[in-house]
């Protein structure tokens, strides 16, 4: 029917086995939130968003970031315990939207922007911890520890800096992973390295971890482009630049969950490289990334659906999740080419005319993942032939990808609603046209 795959699908799950072949998924490009470079190699006229907090919560990018012209970038705020937050402030007028999902984006900037957000106390005599800084903290590299780096701890952010030319010493001979251990429990936490670190791993396919005992984030080395990442900030040394790797852990009135109910409080994934004032977010991957979550006792498994993203508009899509048990302890691990924020949901949803049919339980599974989406209301139509429209639509959900592609076909106009998948799915190259230009979207 004219659809081409190339290469292998990567290896969704299972724990044991978590290596990932991405010959076919490897992504068109990276994307920056913060900021970009022209075509040319010249830097656009910068602009400046100016980010302000009262009271005590973590609000991240804090103080001044630069915005080349047309660029975008996200603000994160979110509350210490004993603390609200109470308003948000975009240009000096009070935004709800921003208050209730937790963040704000700016778009298309072409001008100065100010974020005020303000904090107040629930009462009850909370008091600030007091600033834990300069302590050595180890960092394993192939299984062996090496007290290279420094944490610095205030009331709502652990910060572990680890020590460039020591972690350099120790990549001359390593192999396989280096691990950030992070102990500290704070909402927000960060490992910092430097540019230079990320490209010396990726050189030898090495696997970076931020582990904070219940949460691990595993990134391949060589899913950043550094060489973008460098280019849009206009460095040219990478060991000058540092790369915060942040996780931040929200609360569950964070973010709205249009399908199903939320089980686990949300988490929030960024890293985002700085130089000379300008700082760029990686928001897309060239291979699969993971994240384990240890889910808290007395989880209910069954009642653990899936994850999902939660993009800064309030859309939300499925992310491959296996839930697992290991050692006495459930965890759930999520796969998925970007960083965004991700919720575990539960979620129950089926076609009326799929009852008593052999695939009933599989579209059960595909419906509740937010995978498979039907023909209108209540309706699944299992008999009928599958256009390549759907086709494209239901292996970009099920992949995880996110539905925003722009699509070159002749005949696949912006208004349809198949347009992002498609433009998605023919980018990464799951999906091929006819070769005239057309892609058939209609066709079986």
């Amino acid at each position: 029917n004219g659809t081409t795959f190339t290469g292998e699908l990567p290896d969704l799950g299972g724990v044991e086995n978590s290596k990932t072949r991405t010959a076919s998924l490897t992504a068109p490009e990276i994307v920056f939130l913060l900021p970009s470079s022209g075509t040319t190699g010249t830097v656009a006229t910068p602009h400046t968003i100016t980010v302000t907090k009262t009271g005590s919560g973590s609000v991240s990018p804090l103080g001044t970031a630069t915005v080349n012209d047309g660029g975008s970038v996200r603000v994160f705020f979110t509350a210490s315990s004993g603390y609200s937050l109470s308003e948000v402030k975009i240009d000096g007028t009070a935004n709800a939207d921003a208050k209730t999902n937790g963040y704000y984006k700016f778009t298309g900037v072409t001008g100065v922007h100010t974020v005020a957000v303000t904090f107040t106390s629930n009462g009850g005599g909370y008091t600030p911890s007091t600033p834990d800084t300069g302590k050595a903290e180890p960092v394993i590299v192939d299984g062996t520890e090496h007290d290279i780096g420094t944490k610095t701890t205030t009331d709502t952010t652990t910060t572990v800096t680890v020590d460039n030319s020591k972690l350099q010493e120790q990549l001359e001979s390593a192999k396989e992973s280096v691990i950030v251990p992070i102990t500290t429990k704070t909402d927000t936490t960060v490992a910092q390295l430097v540019v230079k670190n990320v490209e010396d791993m990726a050189a030898k396919k090495m696997i970076l971890t931020v582990d904070l005992g219940g949460i691990q984030y595993n990134i391949p080395s060589t899913a950043v482009q550094t060489d973008d990442v460098m280019q849009a900030l206009g460095a040219t040394d990478p060991a000058q630049v540092p790369v915060n790797v942040t996780i931040t852990q929200l609360t569950s009135d964070a973010v709205t969950i249009k399908n199903g109910t939320l089980q686990v409080p949300p988490v929030q994934f960024t890293v985002t490289a700085t130089y000379g004032g300008k700082t760029v977010e990686t928001e897309v991957f060239t291979q699969y990334v993971s994240r384990v979550i240890e889910l808290p006792d007395g989880t209910d498994l069954s009642k653990i659906t899936t994850a999902v993203v939660k993009e800064p508009d309030g859309a939300e899509r499925h992310v491959p999740t296996d839930v697992y048990t290991k050692d006495g302890k459930d965890y759930a691990k999520i796969n998925s080419l970007t960083n965004s924020t991700y919720a575990l949901i539960y979620n129950q949803a089926s076609f009326a005319d799929a009852a008593g049919k052999w695939y009933e339980n599989i579209v059960r599974e595909m419906t509740s993942r937010e995978i498979l989406f039907g023909r209108g209301t209540g309706v699944f139509d299992g008999g009928a032939s599958i256009t390549r429209a759907e086709f494209a639509a239901v292996l970009v959900r099920a992949l995880g990808l996110p539905a925003n592609g722009t699509s070159k076909f002749t005949d696949v106009a912006s208004t349809d609603w198949y347009a992002g998948t498609v433009g998605t799915a023919s980018g990464y190259g799951l999906v091929l046209g006819y070769g005239n230009g057309s892609f058939g979207p209609n066709n079986n």
